[in-house]
């Protein structure tokens, strides 16, 4: 007897009469759920690695005013609005799928992360110097940008030296 023609893959799963079944694509919360069992098994240790190697590459002075710029955002209803959250969004996302990788695969992401942070943090920035707190916040944003360059400056200087053993 003839197996019928929509039944040409034989295999222990197939039997005569049944379909091939379909290949399904991961769906987003899949995809959530995956990342977040992955980053569990890891026990953060690797996450946290991770994103202290690539925040503390950056400067300091980004990580200070991403926190000040997130702390805004959630304590301030006029900064919470399309344009600083949409950055914020895409860059936890590209974030997220970041730390899914496994070990340096997941720097790709992060630095494409880095502008729509960025991005955010200058439109909190620019939120809070429309305020009557614009004095106080432009002096914290110059304060950071000048530590940064004085740790950036600092170390250039120590790359120059030679090193004495």
């Amino acid at each position: 007897m003839k197996s019928p023609s929509f039944c040409r893959v034989s295999g222990p799963f197939l039997k005569a009469g049944r379909r091939k079944p379909k290949a399904r694509s991961m769906n987003i919360a899949e995809a959530i759920r995956v990342a977040l069992r992955s980053l569990w098994a890891n026990k953060l240790r690797s996450v946290l690695t991770l994103l202290g190697v690539f925040f503390l590459q950056n400067g300091l002075g980004t990580l200070v005013l991403l926190l000040l710029s997130l702390a805004a955002f959630a304590a301030w209803k006029r900064a919470r609005y399309f344009g600083n959250a949409a950055p914020l969004i895409t860059a936890a996302l590209l974030i997220a799928a970041g730390l899914a990788m496994q070990h340096f695969a997941g720097l790709l992401f992060l630095f494409v992360a880095l502008p729509f942070l960025m991005l955010f943090m200058a439109g909190v920035s620019s939120d809070l110097l429309e305020t009557k707190y614009a004095v106080f916040a432009n002096a914290v944003i110059v304060g950071v940008l000048v530590a940064n360059a004085v740790l950036d400056v600092s170390g250039l200087l120590q790359l120059a030296r030679p090193a004495v053993r």
